[in-house]
């Protein structure tokens, strides 16, 4: 990094830190100036807790989820289109815990509030998770990288974005579990 990078960092605190990030979307508009390569493809599938599906049963059929209560997305704050689409195949249903967070999404299903539609690489590593109508519902969305190339030039936004790639190709992915 030259001088002039230090003298602006040093300037304005806030806009250096703008210059070291990186951030990981879904489709959506990516920002004027950003490098945005393409990290992986993933699927999205239902699951529920072995309670939830006691209590309210086992849908057998797309047209059975009506019965049941969703924890997704809030409708009105998605701004990707994909994800918006991911639920397009259900009849309408109602929502029992709606939030832009999928940790919180997650920690609902977990807790016996309703069918997650979560995505496969986080959920099969908790096996309190069973899937629900995997065999008749995927859906498959992407994530990008997505960073301006000053930011990219960083030490440990590369390092970053190299064990990034690396997860996404080699399907090595491991999240600890979350404390429901």
């Amino acid at each position: 990094m030259g001088d002039g990078y230090q003298q602006r960092r040093h300037a304005h605190p806030a806009q250096a830190q703008h210059h070291q990030g990186l951030a990981l979307h879904r489709p959506a508009r990516v920002a004027h100036r950003a490098v945005s390569p393409k990290l992986m493809d993933y699927e999205l599938r239902l699951y529920a807790t072995a309670e939830y599906l006691e209590r309210r049963g086992t849908p057998t059929t797309l047209e059975g989820l009506r019965e049941h209560y969703l924890n997704y997305y809030i409708d009105t704050a998605l701004t990707a289109d994909k994800l918006d689409d991911a639920t397009s195949l259900f009849p309408p249903m109602r929502r029992s815990v709606s939030s832009t967070s999928i940790a919180v999404q997650f920690a609902a299903t977990m807790n016996h509030a309703g069918l997650g539609l979560l995505p496969v690489f986080l959920s099969e590593q908790y096996p309190t998770l069973a899937p629900v109508l995997h065999d008749q519902f995927s859906y498959t969305s992407e994530y990008w990288l997505v960073g301006r190339e000053e930011a990219l030039r960083n030490k440990a936004v590369h390092a970053t974005v190299r064990a990034l790639n690396d997860a996404a190709a080699n399907g090595n992915w491991f999240i600890p579990p979350f404390d429901c």
